[in-house]
């Protein structure tokens, strides 16, 4: 089928002004770095501390999605996102560091989260893991330490996101929603930033819903709430690829 150049215009003005919105409103005084600067400082003598927070099976390379099986960036250092906030006190504040998530939506909650807590030089890689393996930057399949506390933190993790879904899943909200974010047909980061700029224009104990089709939503949602102290009140699958959500604000 043929497009348009005012139809093609529009879809170019569309993206563009995505990555404007995306960088200004949803997140705005949270730093990035993009993977060419990333692998630039990487061969400095005083590279960055690379906090890797997707699943164990996805730093290791062995996802189940084809967007899964890239691996982890060398040295990078492995904690979960649900585990995050808890290991603050393990973290070097004075260091450099720089968050890492599949798409960098939840790499940007985490660094925001970061910034708060007083770490000085908090960022997150912009496009995350995809966009590095995308640049063809090195990657490492496997696990390079086989110490028990990372066996620890991932089954702690995994428990407790299981917990939030099956809970919420449990769960037949019938009040009132305050304001939807329809973020069906959209990909990792934008689910997560849009209903966190949602979120922040809602009262204290008012409700979010969120409606998504991104299987990663699944994994995004949940973890995004937990980090940040809100309240997952349902969680339902409607059909293979249909998500919905309802977050109630709790400060």
């Amino acid at each position: 089928m043929k497009v348009s150049k005012p139809r093609m215009a529009f879809k170019f003005s569309k993206m563009f002004f995505w990555r404007i919105i995306k960088r200004k409103w949803y997140m705005p005084g949270v730093p990035e770095i993009n993977v060419d600067q990333l692998a630039e400082r990487l061969k400095s003598n005083d590279p960055p501390l690379i906090l890797d927070l997707r699943d164990r099976a996805d730093f290791e390379g062995m996802g189940d999605s084809k967007y899964d099986k890239h691996g982890h960036i060398q040295d990078a250092k492995w904690i979960p996102i649900m585990e995050l906030p808890s290991l603050f006190d393990e973290i070097p504040k004075d260091r450099e560091i720089v968050t890492i998530c599949p798409g960098g939506g939840m790499s940007l909650v985490a660094a925001e989260l970061m910034i708060n807590a007083g770490f000085i030089d908090a960022k997150s890689l912009k496009g995350g893991i995809w966009e590095w393996a995308k640049h063809g930057h090195p990657l490492i399949k496997g696990i390079e330490t086989t110490e028990s506390s990372s066996e620890e933190i991932e089954l702690s993790r995994d428990k407790t996101r299981s917990e939030i879904i099956e809970g919420a899943q449990s769960k037949e909200y019938l009040g009132e929603i305050d304001d939807t974010v329809d973020a069906r047909d959209l990909l990792c980061p934008r689910p997560v930033l849009m209903s966190k700029k949602a979120l922040n224009k809602l009262e204290v104990g008012q409700v979010l819903e969120i409606l998504t089709t991104d299987p990663g939503s699944c994994r995004d949602i949940p973890a995004w709430t937990h980090v940040t102290s809100q309240e997952l009140l349902s969680y339902e699958e409607r059909g293979s690829k249909s998500f919905r959500f309802l977050v109630k604000k709790l400060h």
